[in-house]
């Protein structure tokens, strides 16, 4: 079994509303907010066997440290405070993948998040504060991709379909599809390297699709990211997205990350 990719640029709109809220970078980046809810990108199929992946989420690894390659050094995320660390994780993205487990021994990506058959999906809308971290092959020097290494909020929908073609590029769609019937489903919310004693009390259970869910989620995720620069919170970098060079690299590439940058 294969998995096949949905991939989503996440357009930038100047919108007031709670769903943008989370996405939006604070302190220098207030002026700018993003929208899950208003993506309307024309679908563009790609297949690929062994060539370049793009990013996807995985499940957050522990990232100790990232190497300075100017002083040859390697600097550890916990000698820092959040002041600069935030220093260290200048790159932000907010984006939207959907997954769906297949048999054609394929990956295919979508420029929208579109299903194709009935089936089970899983959409994953990230919000990132991150630095890119090279990885090389030890025996060869081979460069092997790029991992996202930074702390985030994100947003994991299991789904399944009832009918086919339907459009999930938003969480403002899943809620729909569920009321129609379409869809049915569970939401959960991971905080990825965001830590405090509110933090804690402000993460919702995971809950079935509807729209109340859904709202309750972009809520919690709103106060929590507004909290990012709070002198409290606890930060602690992950690699939370990779992006292999090729398909066959990607269990070496997240072995190798692990084995280079668990130990002091």
């Amino acid at each position: 079994m294969k998995k096949v990719y949905f991939l989503s640029l996440v357009v930038l709109l100047m919108n007031g509303c709670v769903s943008s809220s989370i996405f939006s970078p604070k302190a220098n980046f207030e002026e700018e907010t993003v929208s899950l809810n208003k993506v309307n990108i024309p679908q563009e199929q790609h297949t690929h066997n062994a060539t370049f992946l793009g990013f996807k989420p995985i499940e957050p690894m522990y990232i100790p440290y990232f190497e300075d390659s100017v002083k040859n050094s390697k600097i550890f995320f916990d000698t820092l405070d959040n002041k600069e660390l935030l220093k260290l994780l200048p790159l932000q993205s907010a984006v939207m993948t959907l997954e769906n487990t297949t048999s054609n021994n394929k990956l295919s990506y979508l420029m929208a998040t579109v299903t194709g058959d009935v089936g089970n999906y899983i959409l994953v809308m990230d919000y990132m504060k991150y630095r890119t971290e090279p990885m090389y092959d030890d025996t060869d020097g081979e460069f092997l991709g790029n991992g996202k290494v930074g702390v985030g909020l994100r947003i994991k929908a299991k789904i399944k379909t009832y009918k086919a073609n339907l459009n999930l590029g938003s969480l403002l769609a899943l809620g729909v599809e569920s009321k129609n019937g379409n869809i049915q489903g569970e939401i959960s919310i991971d905080i990825i390297g965001i830590d405090s004693k509110d933090v804690t009390n402000l993460v919702p259970l995971t809950s079935q699709i509807d729209e109340s869910s859904i709202q309750m989620a972009l809520q919690s995720l709103a106060t929590i990211k507004s909290k990012l620069y709070e002198p409290d919170i606890k930060l602690t970098p992950h690699l939370i997205a990779i992006n292999p060079i090729r398909i066959e690299q990607e269990e070496k590439f997240i072995k190798d990350f692990r084995v280079k940058r668990f130990h002091r």
